[in-house]
């Protein structure tokens, strides 16, 4: 399965808009399936975005974890990567790499290009 940053920043403003610091108790977004999804917060987990349980079983398919909270590097990243200007403008540069350029660079150019926004 690849990553899809789209999902991984989707998945970010959907805790950062549920009204308490614990993310909601199941993440549905329209077009993924719960598997993909919990990979994803797998991979989130991993990258120290979010704060996550692991779960699954040798019968289970793929990795899976459920988001417990967003940490403060996820809300780093989200504040870069919030505003979809940037955000267009970050996945234009990369183009159709996207899935496969490393994420600190990917989070580099987000940054590089929040602080040109601000004029420093």
């Amino acid at each position: 399965m690849k990553r899809d940053m789209d999902l991984v920043r989707r998945i970010l403003l959907e805790i950062e808009a549920h009204k308490h610091g614990f993310a909601p108790s199941r993440l549905v977004f329209d077009g993924c399936d719960d598997e993909v999804v919990a990979y994803h917060v797998h991979l989130m987990g991993q990258a120290r975005l979010l704060n996550v349980k692991t779960y699954g079983s040798s019968s289970t398919k793929s990795p899976s974890a459920i988001p417990i909270s967003m940490t403060w590097e996820g809300h780093e990243f989200l504040d870069a990567a919030r505003p979809e200007s940037i955000w267009n403008q970050a996945k234009e540069r990369v183009g159709a790499e996207l899935a496969s350029v490393p994420f600190e660079v990917f989070k580099a150019l987000l940054l590089a290009l929040a602080a040109e926004s601000l004029g420093l």
